[in-house]
């Protein structure tokens, strides 16, 4: 079940299973993505990592951002958020913040049926895209390619902040 989640909730993301096996990853030569081997076994979250991200959810919903939980029958087991500031690149555009599925739950279209929740909500927006600033493993830039994302030229504010990110772009 898909909710909407409202800013008491952002706390929830701490039941999301971050783990992650990673096998390989992605950078962008002559814009172009290129992969390479990248083995690395992804724990859960990074308590600071996981304060920042419940903060900032909180306050994207006090900002009229949209915030998208998947539940069980009784956890959170995937979010996704929009933000509610309009880039100035790409233009008129807004950032997906966030989105995780947890470890065990990933394969079985639980983001696909959020990545279809947020679009819709982005198109109530009257908005032209979604910006995407991804981590450059192949499990997540290779779901957002297959969701129909493109690689894009970058916002520079956002690369300055993570130089590493795959930057995608999904048109409405």
């Amino acid at each position: 079940m898909i909710k909407k989640l409202n800013e008491n909730e952002a706390d929830l993301i701490r039941e999301i299973d971050r783990a992650e096996d990673i096998t390989s990853s992605y950078h962008v030569k002559n814009g172009k993505l290129v992969k390479y081997c990248h083995e690395h076994i992804a724990g859960g979250w990074n308590p600071n990592e996981l304060e920042d991200i419940v903060q900032r959810t909180s306050e994207l919903i006090r900002n009229n951002g949209i915030v998208l939980g998947y539940f069980d029958k009784t956890n959170m087991i995937g979010v996704i958020s929009l933000g509610s500031l309009k880039l100035t690149f790409p233009n008129n555009c807004v950032l997906m913040d966030i989105f995780y599925v947890s470890s065990g739950y990933r394969g079985k279209g639980i983001g696909q049926e959020l990545f279809k929740a947020i679009k819709g909500e982005a198109i109530t927006f009257g908005l032209s895209g979604i910006y995407i600033s991804a981590t450059p493993t192949s499990g997540t830039v290779d779901f957002y390619l297959r969701s129909g994302c493109k690689l894009s030229k970058p916002n520079q504010g956002l690369l300055r902040k993570e130089p590493d990110d795959i930057h995608l772009l999904y048109d409405l």
